[in-house]
């Protein structure tokens, strides 16, 4: 798994992943979820049986603002195609949740 994490992050490194990444990061470093779960919310995450709401996973509503002002700083966000805005970001949280 250590050999094939490591090319895996170089392609991530390189491949511009916008605001689903940058908004899981918060979710990860808040909450301490696997980052693949967090990317992973609703359709996949209901096919494969995962908890598919926010809510289940313990997240905290009242922190919802605050993620996502963080997202909005992750470098990640940088190479988003559309700039998003805090509220924006705060309603795809909600949406999850």
């Amino acid at each position: 798994m250590s050999a094939a994490q490591f090319p895996a992050g170089m392609a991530f490194n390189n491949s511009f992943l916008g605001y689903v990444h940058a908004m899981a990061h918060q979710l990860g470093g808040q909450y301490n979820l696997p980052h693949g779960v967090c990317n992973a919310m609703h359709d996949l995450a209901r096919a494969v049986g995962i908890p598919a709401r926010l809510s289940e996973l313990g997240v905290k509503r009242e922190d919802i603002p605050m993620m996502a002002v963080n997202a909005m700083k992750d470098g990640s966000g940088a190479t988003n195609p559309r700039k998003l805005t805090q509220a924006e970001i705060e309603a795809i949280y909600e949406a999850a949740f």
